[in-house]
């Protein structure tokens, strides 16, 4: 078998990340979030199988921190209703286009991705190309591909989400300056695995190798 990730465009969440990250400060000054709070940044659709349902409670009462959701869906109205019941330290921001997610991977602190069902989304392999650590379920199907539990992020239980409350508290508590240290890990892993330049040499070679044991003598 030879086996072939999904690819990302690098010169929009490498290179194009990395440009607008230049004005880091500014995007976050504007986003009205300040060098002391830690800035998380979940892409993901407002349904349930998303899993923020069950992960927006486990942020009451944890301080240091803000979330940006960017997506629509049809929880929207029950997802407001909770973060201002709990005074949440959430943000829903609606659908954005690319170039807001940039912005957002530029400006923020961390990765967040708490779905119940996701085969192999490309929204992680991205934060893991913008130098982000990554915070993201288990039941993600490309998790072992991008998380190094304790390296460059953290596994979310998603079967059984209060037993995260703690981890939750502890990313909070982690310093800006070592997200980006972990950031830096999920950027080589990323090269490491799913640069787009080396996954296809590995596939021509894989092709070369099956045609050369394959063909006819």
């Amino acid at each position: 078998f030879l086996t072939f990730p999904n690819l990302i465009d690098e010169s929009v969440f490498v290179d194009g990340v990395a440009k607008t990250r230049q004005h880091r400060d500014e995007i976050r000054r504007a986003l009205e979030v300040d060098d002391a709070t830690s800035l998380w940044v979940c892409p993901a659709r407002l349904e349930k199988f998303k899993g923020l349902h069950l992960f927006l409670p486990l942020l009451e009462g944890i301080e240091g921190m803000r979330m940006l959701v960017a997506g629509e869906g049809s929880l929207r109205s029950a997802f407001q209703e909770m973060i201002d019941e709990k005074n949440l330290p959430v943000q829903l921001l609606g659908q954005q286009g690319e170039s807001e997610m940039v912005r957002l991977y530029a400006a923020a602190d961390l990765f967040v991705l708490p779905s119940l069902s996701d085969p192999s989304p490309l929204s992680v392999i991205e934060a893991g190309a913008a130098r982000l650590p990554l915070l993201a379920s288990r039941r993600v199907g490309n998790f072992a591909d991008v998380v190094d539990d304790g390296v460059n992020g953290w596994g979310y239980d998603a079967d059984d989400p209060p037993s995260n409350a703690g981890l939750i508290r502890q990313i909070a508590a982690t310093g800006r300056a070592r997200l980006a240290e972990m950031g830096e890990a999920s950027a080589e892993r990323y090269a490491r695995i799913f640069d787009s330049d080396a996954c296809c040499e590995r596939l021509a070679r894989g092709i070369r190798e099956v045609w050369e044991r394959c063909r006819p003598t």
